[in-house]
């Protein structure tokens, strides 16, 4: 019986050891590294929206309603939600998607935008 009982642990603590070793899970996506390669929020969209989104009263977290542009998260959350027909980034486009942003003031230039689908791109750096 005993010789039973040791046997069934060695083979128990095989199959437990191999089963480990041989995980084909796939790993989590690594987080996108952010160096000064890439377009980061603080350096580079920031005073984007500081200048024409913030700068109006609309963004700038005093507003009910609205997205304060002045937080990181905030402003990916609004420029990812690429399936939101009212997305930010969609409507500093001007295009099919409502009032054209900023609301008050001039559109944003072709190397403005180009700079948040950029940093939409290389994975939203702080």
């Amino acid at each position: 019986m005993k010789k039973f009982v040791v046997t069934a642990c060695f083979v128990i603590s095989m199959c437990g050891w191999f089963s480990c070793t041989k995980d084909t899970a796939a790993p989590p996506p690594a987080a996108p590294v952010c160096d000064s390669t890439k377009i980061g929020f603080n350096e580079y969209i920031l005073p984007i929206f500081k200048t024409s989104c913030i700068l109006s009263g609309c963004h700038d977290g005093n507003s009910a309603g609205v997205a304060n542009l002045n937080l990181y998260i905030t402003a990916k959350t609004e420029v990812s939600d690429s399936t939101d027909n009212n997305s930010i980034l969609c409507r500093l486009q001007g295009t099919t998607c409502g009032d054209q942003m900023p609301l008050y003031g001039r559109p944003l230039n072709a190397a403005y935008i180009d700079t948040i689908k950029l940093w939409k791109a290389e994975g939203y750096c702080e």
